[in-house]
This record gives structure tokens, C-alpha cells and sequence, in this order.
């Protein structure tokens, strides 16, 4: 099954950690967070126990619900973390400063405890949700002008792949909604946390190639998702 590959939070030579970040899909919430799961693994021979992780909240990132802390973690064992944070503001990736603990436990293990300091990086495609559109309605939102900014991308070197398979990682990188699609063509639909629309129309050109062109109501937004986009090779597992 086609994958993206987790971002990674930090690491030593005893444990590593990735995570993933996004939108919630709690239409109950009246802001819903950012949903991040942190994938801890223990690479050394010691147990590590207990492993915590901890967000310092900022001007832009709040913690609404901390991640709770792992008991016990085995060799070779992989446990995951998962918190939620508030963010107010969607147009540019955020920045939080996290510090990881843990200790080890074990004959020759590292007396202290071990703090790892690190930074966790939100992306604007964890700002989207998915979200059902009629072809209709996102035919009238580009025609209506609901969404003037626009920038382009292409993404190359899709060698083996169908448009279908490309199109599959593309929505799952940047968590769209299929709207409309067809051999080679399709539009793709979601919104932010805070309720800018994100339409996109994807096209698979010759030469394994594939064009990507986004359009939104925030023009940073849409640069930044444009960044996104171009690299999204490095994220296929």
C-alpha cells in the first residue's frame, strides 16, 4: 500500500521518534487542534521507562491535551504518543520546542536521565481537512472568485506510478478530498482549521510528470502548500 513517511521529531543511539500532525475531524469541536501522534522507538538494548514528551506552549501553538507518558518501552519496541494542540494562525508552518525524556534501566545504562531538545514543526497540509464538495459548488468557487490566490507545481519522477497511485499520495500528503476525477485530470477539495477553501487541480502530463495547480482564499497559504507539494518525493515511503 502506498505510504507517506512519518517526519522525524529526534533521536540517539537509544531511542528514535517520528510523528505525523493532523486536522482533527471532530465536527463537534468549535476549533479543532492539531492531531499529532509521536512513533517512539526503542533502538537500544536497555528498557527505557518511562518515556514523556513535552510541548512548551507559544504565541501560535497551545497544548489543549499533553501527550501521556509511556510506562515502559522494550527493546526493538515501537509505542505511540499522541496530543493535540491549538494553533491560531494557518497561512505559515509552525514551530513548537518539544523536549523528549526517558531513562534507561539496565546494567551499564547512562545513569542520569536523557532529555533530547527538539523543535516540532507543524506544515500547513496538517492546517487542512478533507472535506465533500459537489463538482458544482467547486466549479462556482474558482468561477466566483472565492479563491484569487493561485501557484503552481510539478512533481517529477513518478516512474512506476499510475496518476491514479500520484494522486493518492498528493491527497494524503496534503489531506485533500477527491471532488471530480478523470484519466489523467481531477479536482481536489479541503479547508483549514479556520475555514479557508483549498481547491486543487491536478493533471499527469508525459514523461512521468504531473502538474499540480492550487488555489485558496490566503495567498500565503497557498505558496506555502505549493512548497509542500514540490516535495512530496521525499515523503513517499
Amino acid at each position: 500500500p502506498l505510504k507517506i513517511k512519518p517526519r522525524t521529531l529526534t533521536g540517539d543511539s537509544l531511542l528514535k521518534a517520528t510523528y505525523q500532525a493532523k486536522a482533527s475531524m471532530d465536527g463537534s469541536a468549535k476549533a479543532p487542534p492539531v492531531v499529532v501522534t509521536v512513533a517512539v522507538s526503542n533502538a537500544g538494548s536497555y528498557v527505557l521507562q518511562p518515556v514523556s514528551i513535552n510541548v512548551t506552549s507559544s504565541m501560535n501553538v497551545r497544548v489543549t491535551s499533553p501527550a501521556q507518558e509511556l510506562q515502559s518501552l522494550s527493546p526493538g519496541a515501537t509505542a505511540e504518543m499522541r496530543m493535540e494542540l491549538a494553533v491560531s494562525s494557518v497561512s505559515k508552518p509552525l514551530k513548537v520546542k518539544c523536549q523528549l525524556k526517558y531513562e534507561a534501566v539496565g546494567e551499564g545504562a547512562p545513569a542520569a536521565p536523557v532529555t533530547l531538545q527538539t523543535e516540532l514543526l507543524l506544515p500547513c497540509s496538517a492546517f487542512l481537512q478533507p472535506k465533500d464538495m459537489p463538482a458544482d459548488e467547486f466549479n462556482s468557487l474558482i468561477a466566483n472568485n472565492q479563491v484569487p490566490h493561485q501557484s503552481s507545481a510539478v512533481i517529477e519522477g513518478a516512474e512506476g506510478r499510475s496518476f491514479k497511485q500520484t494522486l493518492q499520495l498528493l491527497s494524503m500528503l496534503l489531506n485533500l478530498r477527491m471532488v471530480h476525477g478523470m484519466d489523467n485530470a481531477a479536482s481536489l477539495y479541503a479547508v483549514t482549521l479556520q475555514g479557508h477553501h483549498v481547491a486543487v487541480l491536478a493533471k499527469g502530463k508525459s514523461g512521468n510528470m504531473f502538474s499540480v495547480d492550487l488555489r485558496c482564499s490566503d495567498e500565503a497559504l497557498c505558496q506555502q502548500l505549493c512548497n509542500e507539494v514540490s516535495g512530496l518525493p521525499l515523503f513517499i515511503a
